[in-house]
Parts: C-alpha cells; sequence; structure tokens
C-alpha cells in the first residue's frame, strides 16, 4: 500500500495506492507506466455516506457527551454540553470523521 509520497513507491513492484490523489496529474510521468491499483474511494456510494453519516452523529454525540464529563472533571468547573458542543464541538466532529475516513481507505 502507498501514498503520494513517491519515495515509498516501489517502481519494480506491484503497488495500491490508497486513492486517486496519490496520481497528481501534473506528476503523471512518475506513475502512469507503474503497475498501480487504486482503492476505490467509500463514500462514492451514496447509501454508504448515509448511514455512515449517521452512525456518525450517533458517536459524535456519545463522545462529546463522555468528552464533556472529561473535561468538567479535569477543569473543575460545571460547563453544560452546549457549551463544549460550542468550544470543541468543530475540532470533535472533524477528528471522528477523518479518522473514520482513514479506517474505512484502509
Amino acid at each position: 500500500m502507498s501514498t503520494a509520497l513517491e519515495e515509498s513507491w516501489l517502481d519494480a513492484e506491484p503497488m495500491l495506492f490508497l486513492g486517486e490523489w496519490c496520481r497528481h496529474p501534473s506528476r503523471r510521468h512518475r506513475w502512469e507506466d507503474l503497475d498501480i491499483e487504486v482503492v476505490p474511494y467509500h463514500w462514492s456510494d451514496r447509501a454508504k455516506v448515509n448511514l455512515d453519516r449517521r452512525y456518525l452523529d450517533n458517536l459524535y454525540e456519545a463522545l462529546l457527551g463522555e468528552l464533556a464529563d472529561e473535561l468538567n472533571e479535569r477543569h473543575g468547573v460545571d460547563h453544560g454540553i452546549r457549551y463544549w458542543r460550542i468550544l470543541v464541538g468543530p475540532w470533535l466532529g472533524f477528528v471522528i470523521q477523518e479518522l473514520f475516513d482513514r479506517w474505512e481507505t484502509i
């Protein structure tokens, strides 16, 4: 399995790229003659997108509640879930989606 880092490419062996982003058009001369297969993008299936969105929304809510409790305890405060949703919610949502995307890709 390989990425867009050309230093990791083994020219004499077949490679599996994690996505089309590994084959940058400006570097076509470098990869066009290699034995490459590209992993299909897991969210190309619209039905899977909808299922995963529901799963990730539920995971976000569960983790936000746990994180809020932990942060309140560690900081000696008693802020409500709304406070933590505003403060760390965007970061948490991003991290959950990115980790899930990486997991599904691999």
